[in-house]
């Protein structure tokens, strides 16, 4: 009895010979899976204060902190996010530019432009603190409460989405 025992698994351990094609199928996926696992970036963190992959086009925000302060009421900066391209308001001038977001969290508003009009007083100053932080903007998080921080070197804007 123990002979043909003996012979099935002989026969099952042929199917998986090096040699027969079922055995270099397993090399082949084998060989794939293990290419695959070693290969490109870990994917990036989705939660809270990091950066998700989220699409950002279509999207417009308000601003609810500048750097620790809250803006002037009525005059609360804005951005909004279309393909490529960013724009709103300090509060007092309207600007605009192009952005780029990355999965990690990396972020960049460069080529900015905007309106002159002259801003006195508290609107002047809550303008060069938007200017001053989203020129100098490395990343963008998207925090647990919806909102998101666009910061770097010279402190943060947080804002809360804005349907309008």
């Amino acid at each position: 009895m123990q002979h043909p025992v003996r012979l099935r698994v002989l026969r099952v351990a042929a199917w998986f010979a090096p040699g027969s094609a079922l055995g270099r199928t397993i090399v082949v996926l084998a060989v794939a899976a293990t290419f695959m696992a070693c290969s490109g970036s870990p994917a990036p963190s989705l939660g809270p204060g990091m950066a998700t992959p989220r699409d950002l086009a279509g999207t417009a925000w308000r601003a609810v902190l500048l750097r620790d302060a809250v803006p002037i009421a009525g005059a609360e900066p804005t951005i909004r996010f279309e393909t490529g391209q960013a724009g709103g308001t300090t509060g007092c001038n309207t600007y605009g530019g192009t952005w780029a977001l990355k999965a990690d969290g990396t972020f960049r508003i460069d080529s900015m432009s905007m309106t002159e009009m002259a801003c006195d007083g508290a609107r002047g100053t809550q303008e060069a603190v938007v200017l001053d932080v989203l020129q100098q903007a490395d990343r963008l998080e998207f925090l647990a409460d919806g909102r998101i921080r666009i910061a770097g070197s010279a402190g943060s804007i947080t804002f809360v989405e804005d349907p309008r």
